[in-house]
């Protein structure tokens, strides 16, 4: 029985297949994940969520207590949805959801460094009240 597990964490896609190829003679075996297409969810999503990855971090630090001794199959299978469960709780409890009216349009990657620089320039002059960085 392998002593380590390996796991995939995906958003958005259901009803896949994990096939294990047996082929390789080594302690690490291929998974092949079968995504069905049909199942997709393609619907128009209007809401970015924003996960705080200190909390969510911090969470799952108390969460989940480091390697836990399983002896059987089925206790895997329980170890596992025990597993995947806390993660999505994790998430969850960590994130906070933001409605947007219209689907984002994204800019150009020097436009967005102009209004990084704007914005950090705007926060120095109200913090430090300084006439030379109104110039700026």
């Amino acid at each position: 029985m392998p002593s380590t597990i390996d796991f995939r964490i995906t958003t958005g896609l259901e009803n896949t297949t994990v096939e294990v190829k047996y082929e390789l003679s080594s302690d690490c075996n291929p998974l092949i994940f079968t995504i069905n297409p049909e199942n997709l969810n393609n619907h128009n999503n209007r809401y970015i969520k924003f996960t705080n990855c200190t909390k969510y971090q911090a969470i799952l630090r108390k969460k989940i207590k480091g390697n836990p001794i399983i002896q059987s199959i089925e206790e895997i299978e329980e170890t596992v949805e025990k597993f995947t469960h806390e993660i999505q709780q994790a998430i969850n409890q960590s994130s906070r959801f933001k409605h947007i009216p219209h689907a984002p349009i994204p800019l150009p990657q020097p436009i967005r460094v102009n209004i990084q620089n704007r914005n950090r320039l705007r926060k120095n002059r109200q913090e430090t009240r300084d006439p030379r960085l109104k110039k700026e």
